[in-house]
């Protein structure tokens, strides 16, 4: 019961406030504020200056767009001093890579070295390897990017020209007729 009472008492507190602090703002403080360059006196720097608050509201605005319009002309400005560079993409790399192909040309075993890799490597083998869902996927990542020759991936640490322990024996058994 007390409890109901004192939930009561304290809603109509709080709506007797909200009723007055809507009535102050109608009555004392808006007018002020709504119109300050109608009702306020202008300074010397064209700004209005009324009960202690300066309104920037409008030189703000004007001064944005000056700065839209002088950004846009700046922006014009550098697109026709652009220079636009045409790239030509090498034949090699719009091909498709055969894996098979490159198997049936192949005649090394699997981990003989024929190609030299350098000792240091900046990418770990195990780790690049395991980005590919396949090794058939790895190998025509790695012929596509410069392998066998160039491994820059180190996806061919042995030098046998065969990336993430891809073997191509499958493929040199296949009976092609032309090929």
């Amino acid at each position: 019961m007390l409890l109901k009472v004192l939930a009561q008492l304290i809603s109509i507190y709080l709506v007797t406030l909200l009723i007055a602090c809507q009535t102050y703002e109608q009555d004392g403080n808006a007018n002020s504020t709504d119109e300050p360059l109608l009702n306020g006196k202008k300074n010397d720097t064209g700004l209005s200056n009324e009960n202690g608050v300066l309104d920037l509201s409008l030189d703000t605005l004007e001064q944005q767009i000056k700065d839209k319009t002088k950004a846009a002309e700046e922006l014009a400005a550098a697109r026709e001093k652009r220079v636009i560079v045409e790239t030509e993409r090498s034949n090699h790399l719009n091909q498709p890579v055969n894996v098979a192909t490159f198997a049936r040309k192949t005649f090394n075993k699997k981990g003989e070295r024929i190609y030299s890799r350098s000792p240091f490597h900046v990418f770990d083998h195990q780790s690049e390897c395991a980005i590919f869902n396949t090794e058939d996927n790895a190998q025509r990542f790695f012929l596509g990017s410069g392998g066998p020759k160039i491994d820059i991936k180190n996806l061919d640490p042995d030098g046998d020209g065969f990336a993430c322990n891809w073997d191509p024996t499958i493929y040199r058994q296949l009976a092609i007729p032309n090929d």
